[in-house]
């Protein structure tokens, strides 16, 4: 995360760092949000959380944003269908996350992503 220490001097104060890169970090666990937050908040980056894939997809329609780092297990709309209505809207980085293990469909369709 040398990126963002490089770019934004740690000394400047939030109204100061106008444009920095925006995250949107989309999970149902308030915990798994904070966790990534707070370890991206102090490598510079400006973090947006999101609890669902319906309230993230309703943000990505009207904002502009860096990254995606969401959840594949969510309610509302998981993370495959975020993903495709993501890309439907633009050329985006997206990192999904899982907790527990792969099941056989989850690894179908990260090689169809790929």
């Amino acid at each position: 995360m040398m990126l963002a220490s490089v770019l934004f001097s740690s000394t400047m104060n939030r109204k100061e760092r106008i444009g920095l890169p925006t995250i949107l970090v989309v999970d149902d666990e308030a915990h798994i949000r904070e966790w990534v937050r707070l370890y991206l908040e102090d490598e510079g980056f400006d973090i947006v959380e999101k609890s669902n894939g319906a309230d993230a997809l309703d943000y990505a329609e009207n904002h502009r944003f860096d990254l995606d780092i969401l959840d594949i297990m969510m309610p509302q709309l998981d993370g495959w269908a975020l993903c495709t209505k993501l890309r439907e809207l633009g050329d985006m980085p997206i990192l999904m996350i899982e907790k527990g293990e792969t099941n056989d469909e989850s690894k179908k369709r990260i090689e169809a992503a790929i």
